[in-house]
C-alpha cells in the first residue's frame, strides 16, 4: 500500500510539472506575432450591441447539382464531426491573413483599430458555438459567390489574383477546395453568418439551414471581418461546451498564425515553432515543444531543423531524436511520432506516411503547403510525391546524424547503442537506399579495444591496398568470436575482420552484399582460403582426398561434400557456406520447418586429428568412426548449427572412454579383474 502511495504521489508530482511546463511554454508564446511585434495579451467581448437584419430576407436556390453536392460535402466527406471546428478557424484566420496582406500593401480599412485575432464563444444555454474574425469581410456579392457556391474557395481565387496583379506572393493561405465552411451543416441544423466588408457598405447576414437553399438581407451593427453562428444539433451539444472546444482547437488548430480566444480567455497564440529560422529557436524552446509533442519530460538529444524547397514542394520540418525509447526495455513496438501539418493546421498526427518505419523513433511536425490532401483534408492522398518527400526526409535525418557523428563522436556512440537496431532495420527494409543508410553502422573490430566501435566506411581507410573483400563475422559475443575457428587465420596473417553481435546484423550484411565496390563477406564462406604452408607436416593430396571421400561415405546424414582448405591452425575442421545461425533462429521463431540438410566440410590436411584419423581408419575402423563423428560434431558447433548438443553425449563419452583406455589400460584391466565374478554376485 506504501509503494502504491508512493507511485501516486510520483505521477501527481509529474502531471503538475508537465502542466507547469506547458503553461510557460504557452505564456512565453503570446509574447510573438507575425509581424514579430510584441502583441498584449487579447481580450474579446462579444460586441454589447447585437447586430440587428435590415430589410426583407431574400431566398436564394441552389442548384440541383449543387444540393445534391451539400448534402455529400456536409454527410459524407468528413469522418470527424469535430474537424468543423478546424474548418471554420481555417477560414478565418485565411480572412484574417488577407486583411494583413492589403494592410502591408497600404490598402484603408474600415475599423482599422480591430485586432487581427480570432474569437470563439460557446454558449451551452443556446446550444450554439460562434466563431469570428476582424479579416476582410465579404459584400453581398462575395457572400454569394464564396459561401452560396459549393466548391469555390475564396482564399484561392484571391491568391491568384495577388499573383497576376504581381502585388506579392502568399504562403500563409490554408483555403483550398471551397468545401471546408459546409463542414458546419454536419453538426448544425441552422448556419447563420454575419460579415462586413473591410472596404465599407452595408453589412451583411446570410443564413441556411443546409438543405439547399439560404436566405441574404443586410444587418447594421456588424463588425469587419465575419462572424459564424452555428446552431447544434440535439445530438452535438458536446460542442457547445468549452472544454470540449479548447481540446478540439488545441489539437487541429494551435499554430495557426492569430491569436485564438475561448470565451474571452487567451487560448493559443502564433507559437508554430517550426516557422522560424532555427537561429531565433532556443534550446530552451526546444526542450519545451519537444516534451509537449512527445509527452515525456526529457530534452531530446538532437533536434533537426530545417526549411528545404525544390521545384515540387517546399517543406518546414522540426524533428527531435529522443535521448532513449521503450522498445529495448520490451514495451512493443512505438508509433510513428511525426505529425503533418498543412499550412500551420495538423492534417495527420502519427503519420505512417511521412517517415519511413524504421525512423518511428523520431518525433515532431512536417509541415507543407504542397502536400496532397484529401479534399476533407483529414488525410494525405496516396500518392508518389508523399513517397517522394518521405524519403527525401530519410535521407535528410541521415545526412544530419552523420554530421553529429563528426561533431561529437562519443554522443553519437551513445545515441547508435540505444538505437542502433532502427538503424540496422533501416539497411534491411529499404534497399534502394540501404547503403547511405549504412553510413551509420558502427562495430566492434579485431584491432579495435573492446568497446570501441567504428564505420564501414573506417574500416575501408585501413584496408591494405591487396585486400579485395571486407570481412565480417556474427556472433554472441566479443569473446566468442575471437575463439571462432573462422577468424585464426585472418587475425594470424592481421587482416581486420568486423565483429557484429545481433542476429539482425547477418540480415544486415546479407541484404548490403557490398559496399563502396568491395564485396562483405561472411569468414564462415569457403571464399577465404590461403595458400598451402610447404613447411607444414600433412597429408599428401591423395590422402587427403582419400580421407574425404571416407568421411563423406561415413556421414551421409550430415556431410553432402568434405575438401581441404589451409586456412586452419588450430582446428581440424570447419563447415562452410551453410545457412548461419542467424537466420535458422529467425525461421525457428515463425515455426518454420527447421530440417538441416547435409552440410559442406573442410578439413585441415596438417591437423594432427586429421592424420591421425587417415592412419587409423584401417587397423581400428571402429575407433576411427567415433572421432570422425566428434570431428563433424564440433565442426557444426562452430558454425552454430547444432540443434542439441545433448545429442553428442554418447559418442564424448565413448571417445573419452578409448582416450583412457590407451592412457590407462593398467588401470582399466584391475578394475575389471576387482570386479566380482557371476557366481560370486549369485551368492551374494
Amino acid at each position: 500500500m506504501a509503494l502504491k502511495r508512493v507511485n501516486a504521489l510520483s505521477w501527481r508530482v509529474f502531471r503538475s510539472m508537465r502542466t507547469h511546463s506547458i503553461h510557460r511554454m504557452q505564456i512565453r508564446l503570446l509574447s510573438e506575432t507575425v509581424e514579430g511585434k510584441v502583441v498584449e495579451e487579447p481580450v474579446q467581448e462579444e460586441p454589447k450591441e447585437e447586430p440587428k437584419l435590415r430589410g426583407a430576407k431574400t431566398a436564394h436556390q441552389f442548384q440541383a447539382e449543387t444540393r445534391e453536392l451539400l448534402n455529400i460535402v456536409s454527410k459524407s466527406l468528413y469522418t470527424e464531426k469535430e474537424v468543423f471546428i478546424r474548418e471554420l478557424l481555417s477560414n478565418a484566420s485565411d480572412a484574417l491573413e488577407k486583411a494583413r496582406f492589403m494592410k502591408v500593401s497600404g490598402e484603408e480599412f474600415i475599423q482599422a483599430e480591430k485586432p487581427l485575432e480570432i474569437n470563439i464563444f460557446s454558449d451551452k444555454s443556446a446550444n450554439t458555438i460562434t466563431i469570428q474574425d476582424y479579416g476582410l469581410g465579404m459584400n453581398a456579392d462575395e457572400l454569394i459567390e464564396n459561401i452560396g457556391t459549393i466548391a469555390r474557395s475564396g482564399s484561392k481565387a484571391f491568391v491568384k489574383a495577388m499573383n497576376d496583379t504581381n502585388q506579392g506572393k502568399m504562403e500563409s493561405i490554408i483555403g483550398q477546395f471551397g468545401v471546408g465552411f459546409y463542414s458546419a451543416f454536419m453538426v448544425s441544423d441552422k448556419v447563420e453568418v454575419y460579415s462586413q466588408s473591410s472596404k465599407g457598405g452595408d453589412g451583411n447576414y446570410w443564413v441556411s439551414d443546409g438543405t439547399g437553399s439560404f436566405e441574404m438581407c443586410n444587418a447594421d451593427n456588424v463588425d469587419r471581418g465575419t462572424k459564424i453562428v452555428v446552431h447544434l444539433k440535439s445530438d452535438c451539444q458536446e460542442f457547445a461546451d468549452k472544454f470540449r472546444v479548447e481540446t478540439i482547437v488545441k489539437k487541429y488548430s494551435s499554430y495557426l498564425q492569430f491569436p485564438i480566444n475561448l470565451n474571452g480567455s487567451v487560448l493559443t497564440s502564433t507559437g508554430a515553432l517550426w516557422t522560424k529560422t532555427p537561429k531565433e529557436v532556443s534550446e530552451d524552446e526546444h526542450k519545451e515543444f519537444y516534451q509537449l509533442i512527445a509527452n515525456t519530460y526529457d530534452a531530446p538529444n538532437y533536434v533537426f531543423h530545417s526549411h528545404f524547397e525544390n521545384v515540387k514542394y517546399s517543406i518546414q520540418c522540426l524533428l527531435y531524436i529522443p535521448g532513449s525509447h521503450t522498445e529495448k526495455v520490451g514495451f512493443g513496438r512505438l508509433e510513428p511520432g511525426v505529425s503533418v501539418y498543412s499550412r500551420r493546421v495538423l492534417i495527420k498526427p502519427k503519420a505512417r506516411e511521412i517517415l519511413p518505419d524504421w525512423l518511428r523513433f523520431v518525433k515532431g511536425v512536417v509541415d507543407s503547403e504542397n502536400i496532397p490532401l484529401h479534399i476533407s483534408r483529414e488525410n494525405m492522398q496516396d500518392s508518389a510525391l508523399i513517397q517522394e518527400i518521405s524519403e527525401t526526409l530519410m535521407l535528410k535525418v541521415v545526412d544530419f546524424l552523420k554530421r553529429q557523428e563528426k561533431k561529437d563522436p562519443e554522443k553519437f556512440s551513445a545515441f547508435y547503442r540505444d538505437f542502433c537496431s532502427f538503424i540496422k532495420e533501416g539497411v534491411c527494409t529499404d534497399y534502394k537506399n540501404r547503403r547511405k543508410i549504412a553510413h551509420l553502422l558502427r562495430y566492434e573490430t579485431t584491432k579495435l579495444e573492446k568497446g570501441k566501435m567504428c564505420s564501414i566506411d573506417d574500416y575501408m581507410e585501413r584496408m591494405p591496398e591487396d585486400q579485395k573483400d571486407v570481412y565480417f563475422i556474427v556472433a554472441t559475443n566479443r569473446e566468442t568470436a575471437l575463439a571462432s575457428p573462422y577468424i585464426e587465420h585472418l587475425m594470424e596473417k592481421g587482416t581486420e575482420v568486423l565483429l557484429a553481435y545481433a542476429q539482425i546484423d547477418q540480415f544486415v550484411f546479407d541484404n548490403l552484399q557490398t559496399y563502396r565496390q568491395k564485396d562483405l563477406v561472411s569468414v564462415e564462406k569457403s571464399k577465404i582460403d590461403v595458400e598451402k604452408d610447404q613447411n607444414a607436416e600433412s597429408l599428401t593430396a591423395e590422402q587427403a582426398d582419400e580421407l574425404c571421400t571416407w568421411i563423406k561415405h561415413q556421414m551421409p546424414l550430415k556431410i553432402k561434400e568434405v575438401d581441404i582448405t589451409w586456412r586452419l591452425k588450430s582446428h581440424p575442421a570447419i563447415l562452410v557456406d551453410h545457412q548461419s545461425q542467424a537466420v535458422r533462429a529467425y525461421l525457428r521463431a515463425l515455426n518454420e520447418a527447421m530440417e538441416l540438410e547435409p552440410q559442406k566440410l573442410q578439413i585441415n590436411p596438417a591437423h594432427p586429428i586429421i592424420r591421425g584419423l587417415f592412419h587409423l581408419r584401417e587397423p581400428e575402423p571402429e575407433t576411427a568412426a567415433k572421432l570422425v563423428r566428434q570431428v563433424v560434431d564440433n565442426a557444426f558447433i562452430g558454425a552454430g548449427l547444432m540443434e542439441d548438443s545433448r545429442e553428442m553425449l554418447g559418442n564424448i563419452n565413448e571417445v573419452l572412454t578409448l582416450l583412457v583406455e590407451k592412457s590407462c589400460p593398467d588401470v582399466l584391466k584391475s578394475s575389471e579383474q576387482s570386479k566380482p565374478s557371476e557366481k560370486e554376485e549369485t551368492e551374494v
